[in-house]
């Protein structure tokens, strides 16, 4: 074979880069893996988390890091470059797709209606599955309790000022309705809160808390009884175990982060009559910002149906209402 004919064949490969968080990792997966069987040689170059990748028998071996030594030199210079940004896609920021639809338009220029179609593989090791039974266990055993719900209640713009818990971007469950939803599955579960900041509880909520990695973490959900969380990396990685899960909006769309309709796919939608789509990763609106500040308005009427959709998983009896009240974003009822 000439020079000329391997130069050709090596300008056939492809380099694909994926940015941002686990959550997005997650979401490019079935797109990727796709792709990879219809025998395209590509690598993929991570830009940010790349935990989802690892162990992954179609990914893990094309993944690499932008920090990777002769990255460029090696693999991308002779490599043709696949734009991959599912928010910039018309269907993405007109409610027509969700992110993993939209990963699936960019890299292979189709997409499937089906939701199924975009359950990402979690590929853990033995030694994480493990763990995460252990942890389940233990966890069970001291509470005395038969069933477990994982609950992240906060998004990666949460902040913590001076003992004020706060997420400007909208996305997470405010502090105070957090405590009254754990307050309530506590009721028939033990609550384990998954977050990236120290969560203070009042003396009377008992949570499990363990200090472990974000692929151990996906081992606990993947044991837990029920997943109850915001727009954030745990309800992907609950949508793609196939774990029952109820997932609580604000500011950011359903149909574009979520997965509604799909089985064991619960979704409380707080924003829907106040929210504007914001454009993020093609401008920046903060009118919309501003406005989408206030969309966790949580009703007490909304946590008993959270607490109900969870025992109903468990096959257990419905928790009576015995007094509604108004839990309103940053301020809150106690129960």
């Amino acid at each position: 074979m000439s020079n000329k004919t391997n130069k050709q064949k090596i300008r056939e490969k492809k380099s694909i880069f994926i940015n941002g968080g686990a959550g997005r990792v997650l979401a490019s997966i079935p797109a990727l893996e796709k792709f990879a069987k219809k025998g395209e040689d590509f690598i993929i170059v991570s830009e940010g988390n790349d935990d989802f990748f690892k162990n992954n028998k179609l990914l893990h071996k094309r993944t690499y890091h932008t920090n990777h030594k002769d990255l460029f030199k090696d693999f991308i210079k002779d490599s043709t470059i696949i734009p991959v940004e599912p928010y910039r896609n018309k269907k993405y920021y007109n409610q027509e797709c969700n992110i993993a639809q939209g990963f699936d338009l960019d890299i292979n220029g189709e997409m499937s209606d089906n939701y199924e179609d975009y359950r990402a593989q979690v590929s853990l090791t033995r030694s994480e599955i493990s763990k995460g039974q252990m942890i389940v266990n233990d966890i069970k055993q001291q509470s005395g309790k038969s069933n477990m719900v994982v609950f992240q209640p906060f998004g990666s713009g949460v902040v913590n000022e001076n003992g004020k818990i706060f997420d400007p971007s909208g996305r997470s469950i405010t502090y105070e309705a957090a405590i009254d939803i754990i307050r309530e599955l506590s009721k028939h579960s033990v609550v384990m809160v998954m977050a990236n900041i120290e969560m203070p509880t009042p003396s009377d909520v008992k949570v499990g808390t363990i200090n472990v990695s974000l692929r151990e973490w996906a081992s606990v959900i993947k044991q837990a009884d029920h997943f109850v969380g915001c727009d954030s990396v745990g309800q992907h990685i609950a949508f793609g175990l196939n774990k029952p899960c109820t997932v609580i909006f604000g500011s950011t769309f359903p149909e574009n982060v979520g997965y509604p309709g799909a089985k064991n796919y619960n979704t409380i939608d707080l924003g829907k009559d106040t929210r504007e789509y914001s454009p993020i990763r093609i401008s920046q609106d903060e009118r919309v910002e501003m406005n989408n500040e206030e969309c966790f308005n949580i009703q007490e009427s909304d946590i008993i149906s959270i607490s109900n959709y969870v025992k109903e998983t468990l096959n257990t009896e419905p928790v009576q209402v015995e007094k509604k009240k108004s839990c309103n974003s940053g301020k809150c009822c106690s129960n």
